[in-house]
Order: C-alpha cells, then sequence, then structure tokens
C-alpha cells in the first residue's frame, strides 16, 4: 500500500516529541487498527522492564516519525540495544518483524532517529513529571539541573515550589520537601566538582557551604592571629566534629589547613568560631588558608536526608528521595525486580527466604541508592550476588546474600543498624516500611502501628513469637493499599538518633480496597546466626 502520514493516535505513545506517524509501520501495520489488535502483546513487552527505553523502541517502531512522506527508523545501535536486552522475551510473531541490520546507521540529523537523551526521554515515556521534581533520575542529572520553573533569583524546590535564592541554607525550611535546607554543607575536592556533581557526596575534600546557592570553601583567615594556640584547637576540633555530623557522616579523622592555590574560588568564614553550631558569612580571605576535612565512614542507620524536625514530620507517609533509606535493596533476578532487601554490612544484604522458592535460583543481583523502579540515577549500584545462605532455624524466613565486592558506602548506599538482642518492638509504637507507588513506580514510606498478633488480619501464621504484626496508622494519608510491598521488605524502627532493622517481610502485601495488616519475620532471634555468617563476633 501507499506510504500515508498520519497524526498519532495511539495513547500508550502520546509522548512522542513529534506529531506525525507514518503507515505502513515499522512492524508491518498499515493502520491504527492492526495496531491496537498487537499492542497487548508489545505492552507486555515494555512491562516486562527488559530495557529501559522498551517504551520509547517500541513505540518508534508502532508510530515511527513521518518525515517528507517517508518512514523515520530508529537507528542501528538503539535497535541493537534493545534487542540485546529483550529479545528473549519476544514472542515469534514479533521477533521476526525485527531486523537491526535492516535499520540505518546514524548519519547526522534526519538520518535514523537516535536514542533519546535521558531528560529526553523522560518526556518520551510520558514521564514529563519526573522533570525537575527533586528527585534525580538521570546518571548525568540532566532531569534536576536544567529546571527553568523559577523566575530569575529563585530557587526550584523541586516539587513545583519557588523560593527565594536568600532562603537557600538560612536554617529555616521554606519549601515543603525541605530541599532548601538539604545538601548545605559538603566536602569536595574543588569548587567545579561541587557544582557538576552537587549530590554526590565524598567523605573528604574542602569543606564547603552554600551561600545563596553557590558552593564556598571555608576560610580561617586570621585565625592564627587572633586567638592563643589551645583555643585554636578548640575551635577547630568543634568545626570538624559538628561538620562531620551534620554531613550524617563519622567522626572526623583528619583536618588541616590548606593554602588554597585557586585564586577564582569565592570564601566564606565562621561568624563566631567560639560559639556553638555553624554560620557563615562571605570573606575575602587574603591568607587564603582554607580547611580540609576527612570524616570517618557514615554510622549504620543513619539518613542523608533532612533529620525530621519532631515526630510527625518523621512519620509523614511520603515519597522517598535519595538517601532517606540508603539501606534500601532491590533483589534482581535475571534483571527484573521480584523481591526487596536491607544492606546489613559492605558485603551482606538480609531478606526473605521466600525469595528463593523457585526452581531456578540463578542470576541474581541487587540495585542499591534506587528510589524508582525505572530510573537510572547517578546513585544506584549495582552488584552481583554470589552466595545465598538460609538460615537453619526451625519456621525460618530469612536469607542472607553475599555480595560479589563490598559496597563503597556513600550518603546514598550504607547499612541499616541491628538490634541488640534484648531490644523488641512495642504494641502501639510506630514504625516503618517500604513499598512501591503502583502507577509510578515510586519507593514509598509506609507508616505501622505495631499490634498484637491476635490484633492481626487473618492472623494464621505460625509461631507467633517469631512474627511481628504491623497495621497502618488511621493518620497515615497514603493507603498501604494504594503501594506494592515485596518479599524482603523491611521493619524499621526509631532507636536514639538512627533507624535498626526489626523486621523482614516474607510475603508480597497487595490490595486495592482497605488495608491488610502485614507480618515481619522478627530477626531478634537470628542474630547470633547473621554474626556467624559474617564472621563478626557479635551483633553490632
Amino acid at each position: 500500500p501507499p506510504r500515508l502520514c498520519e497524526p498519532l493516535s495511539i495513547d500508550h505513545c502520546r509522548g512522542l516529541p513529534y506529531n506525525l506517524t507514518s503507515y505502513p509501520n515499522a512492524v508491518g501495520h498499515n493502520g491504527p487498527k492492526e495496531v491496537y489488535r498487537d499492542l497487548v502483546a508489545y505492552r507486555q513487552l515494555v512491562d516486562s522492564e527488559c530495557y529501559p527505553l522498551a517504551a520509547e523502541f517500541v513505540c518508534q517502531l508502532l508510530q515511527p516519525e513521518c518525515v517528507d512522506d517517508e518512514m523515520l527508523l530508529p537507528c542501528r545501535d538503539f535497535c541493537e540495544e534493545f534487542w540485546s536486552a529483550c529479545r528473549k522475551l519476544l514472542p515469534k510473531s514479533l521477533s521476526g518483524k525485527i531486523d537491526c541490520s535492516n535499520y540505518p546507521q546514524y548519519d547526522g540529523n534526519g538520518s535514523c532517529r537516535n536514542k533519546p537523551g535521558c531528560a529526553n526521554e523522560l518526556k518520551a515515556r510520558g514521564k514529563t513529571v519526573r522533570v525537575c521534581d527533586g528527585v534525580v533520575d538521570c546518571p548525568d542529572f540532566s532531569d534536576e539541573t536544567s529546571c527553568d520553573r523559577c523566575g530569575p533569583g529563585l530557587l526550584h524546590c523541586g516539587d513545583r515550589q519557588c523560593i527565594d535564592i536568600t532562603q537557600r541554607c538560612d536554617s529555616r525550611l521554606d519549601c515543603t520537601n525541605g530541599a532548601d535546607e538539604q545538601n548545605c554543607l559538603t566536602l569536595a575536592s574543588n569548587s567545579e566538582a561541587v557544582s557538576t556533581s552537587p549530590l554526590l557526596h565524598p567523605h573528604q575534600g574542602y569543606l564547603m557551604a552554600n551561600e545563596k546557592g553557590q558552593y564556598k570553601k571555608i576560610c580561617m583567615d586570621d585565625f592564627n592571629s587572633t586567638l592563643p594556640l589551645f583555643r585554636r584547637d578548640v575551635i577547630l576540633k568543634n568545626l570538624a566534629t559538628t561538620a562531620c555530623s551534620i554531613l550524617n557522616l563519622g567522626p572526623p579523622s583528619r583536618m588541616e589547613l590548606h593554602r588554597d592555590g585557586n585564586s577564582s574560588d569565592s570564601y566564606l568564614q565562621l561568624l563566631d568560631p567560639q560559639s556553638p553550631g555553624l554560620r557563615f558569612s562571605s570573606a575575602h580571605c587574603q591568607t587564603k588558608l582554607v580547611v580540609y576535612l576527612q570524616c570517618s565512614l557514615q554510622e549504620c542507620g543513619k539518613s542523608s536526608a533532612t533529620p525530621p524536625q519532631n515526630a510527625t514530620a518523621m512519620y509523614t507517609s511520603k515519597p522517598g528521595r535519595h538517601g532517606d533509606w540508603p539501606w534500601h535493596v532491590m533483589l534482581l533476578q535475571d534483571n527484573k525486580h521480584v523481591c526487596d532487601g536491607t544492606l546489613i554490612s559492605n558485603k551482606w544484604v538480609l531478606t526473605s527466604s521466600s525469595c528463593f522458592r523457585g526452581p531456578d535460583n540463578h542470576n541474581w543481583a541487587v540495585r542499591l541508592g534506587s528510589v524508582r523502579k525505572m530510573s537510572a540515577s547517578p546513585f544506584d549500584v549495582y552488584l552481583r550476588a554470589i552466595q545465598i545462605i538460609h538460615s537453619p532455624m526451625v519456621n525460618a524466613q530469612l536469607s542472607l546474600v553475599r555480595l560479589e565486592t563490598e559496597v563503597e558506602e556513600s550518603h546514598y548506599v550504607r547499612p541499616s543498624c541491628l538490634p541488640a538482642p534484648n531490644q523488641r518492638t512495642s504494641v502501639g509504637e510506630t514504625c516503618v516500611t517500604l513499598g512501591y507507588d503502583l502507577k509510578g513506580d515510586q519507593m514509598e514510606q509506609l507508616n505501622l502501628e505495631i499490634v498484637t498478633f491476635t490484633a492481626c488480619y487473618n492472623s494464621s501464621l505460625p509461631g507467633t513469637g517469631s512474627t511481628i504484626c504491623g497495621r497502618q496508622q488511621e493518620s497515615s494519608h497514603n493507603s498501604i493499599c494504594m503501594h506494592e510491598s515485596l518479599p524482603g521488605r523491611q521493619l524499621m524502627c526509631w532507636r536514639g538518633d538512627r533507624w535498626y532493622l526489626f523486621g523482614v517481610g516474607s510475603s508480597m502485601s497487595m490490595c486495592n480496597d482497605r488495608p491488610v495488616p502485614q507480618h515481619f519475620h522478627t530477626i531478634s532471634s537470628h542474630l547470633q546466626w547473621i554474626s556467624t555468617v559474617m564472621g563478626i563476633k557479635k551483633p553490632s
């Protein structure tokens, strides 16, 4: 049949960055009716998560761009990436229609449709809402670093809210999500490093603070001449300890004053070196003496997010952001997310044994640092699992997963704390588990009230002494039933100044009409086994 150019008509592909498509399309459909006939099979392929750009590629097959009455195909390398990732899942009726050797090589604009850039990819996949929403979805930060929603002199909070740039890091929460008071202090090798990758925080470098959206080194101008020696040591030690604490790192292990060789840098100085807390003002820094600081590695159970102002803020159900739950782990089998887990050391993940009951227990890996299933942020860490060890105890539902290499801890990946043998949950206390928004694959914080086992709905599980039951709080504005909670999910409870792992979910929890109490297998009776497997003398 003759080639026709028509407006895009497939709802699933409305996000494509062009308006006209060509028939016959790239897989031989002569019109929208024929596309809809096969659409279910293509959508199942996209839903399999075999390739992050599967939706974009499939839509370019079904609704290819029409340019000068000709069909513009995807570029060959785009096709080959898709084919390599998804060929095993393609039905025979579809696989025979895709031959990447027939797709053109990129040879300048108009030769073929290249793989989209990350921010553009989000828009093409109908995920425009994720651009400039405060959560990094792109490895190059492009979805969050080119936001023009706010005018000059304004700061974008990341959730469609704008505030005056002077309110950035003023010790008051002006953004509803607290973004204006996050990352106010950092360690970096130089100003360029912190400006190009503003959310990657090493544990050593020059101490820098944010003033009106710009990071500046901390200068100790006239520090040596205005104070006696013993006071200088006290002030430097206090500065180092306070800075490492604010950064949610361990105690300082090294602190030095360096003479800065970069004359173009801007500087801040301590307003009152002898007062508690850290407040800064602009400085010329004639001596160029700046602070170089190294903090020890992060402590377990501490989030890099803004510390909650009160219990109400801590237990507000909300979407997870990078650094909120840095011990959260996605377990992947054949690259498909099937279970969750908890990082409990730099080489071990604790999860549910129910994840491994299938006939095929090969090709396991973990994904850390992620808060969205279908995103690829710069904080994501992928590691292969090389060993799975099940608890030998009767009715045990816990397994340890050993990672191929040790995790490099960061603000976005660090272990949870394990409780002491005598620590228990209490009926009536509020704890937290994590689930996923079924619509957007977004990790969500879900608040649970600990209740007696007999108070649980349909409490038929064996071994009540080894089970913790949590019920959704009435005050929670997000219903658990609007989420998917996977086996291996954690039950986290707050103790002192950090989070502890008290339980592991062993089954999927999902419903549509009303919340269902969730059961968690307690880890307290397994602490000695966990310690033995990990090769430590006692639970930490």
